[in-house]
């Protein structure tokens, strides 16, 4: 994990989330919801370690977000772990409070809908190929593993971790592979960089390009 795999702090300008809004009682029609706002309340995921590792956190958000009951890394950078435990489906249970980095933040499919330079419903039909990649990945996981141990799961067979391995092992790690090069393809900003910086799987055979 790294600078590149959290929301940073100072994102572009803050995103409207109606549907988040309805859930603390101020719901606002769809004729009143921007395009952008309509895509993001059918997809959240952002918030659920698909697209980063963490999020992070100004000084000052810190003991607000203890209090929750939130887990809160220190150091140089402040952030908390995804998937977020404040996320109640697509919308965000703490939506009023919620951190700078996630008010300010825009994926780059949002990016480009808002620029007019991709079209919403090609934008909406990916983020539900997205969804479904991850619903996928999703089945294929032990109870409480999380996107980014996911993507941590060594490429090799001969590695896979106890509770996981066996003969379906290949197919969770080629099922995580397609998500990420997916979400790096449509969601992550290219100023990010790749989630997926290896373009090999080995399967305890040689390592063979895919």
């Amino acid at each position: 994990m790294n600078g590149h795999d959290c929301f940073p702090i100072g994102f572009l300008s803050v995103i409207k989330s109606p549907m988040a809004e309805a859930h603390h009682g101020t719901a606002s029609s769809d004729a009143t919801m921007s395009v952008g706002s309509q895509l993001c309340t059918q997809c959240g995921l952002c918030c659920t370690g698909v697209i980063h590792d963490h999020a992070a956190l100004k000084p000052d958000e810190i003991e607000v977000f203890r209090a929750l009951g939130m887990e809160v890394r220190l150091g140089e950078k402040p952030n908390f772990p995804l998937p977020c435990p404040q996320l109640k489906g697509t919308s965000c249970g703490i939506y009023r409070d919620r951190p700078h980095a996630c008010a300010h933040y825009r994926c780059e499919l949002l990016r480009g809908v808002e620029a007019g330079t991709v079209d919403p419903a090609d934008a909406l039909a990916k983020v539900r190929e997205a969804l479904r990649l991850y619903q996928s990945v999703l089945s294929l996981l032990p109870a409480g593993m999380t996107m980014p141990q996911a993507r941590a799961l060594p490429r090799s067979l001969k590695e896979a971790p106890s509770g996981i391995g066996g003969p379906g092992y290949p197919l969770v790690v080629l099922q995580v592979l397609a998500l990420t090069r997916y979400i790096d393809r449509h969601f992550r900003h290219s100023d990010e960089g790749p989630l997926l910086r290896e373009e090999v799987l080995t399967m305890g055979e040689p390592e063979t390009p895919l």
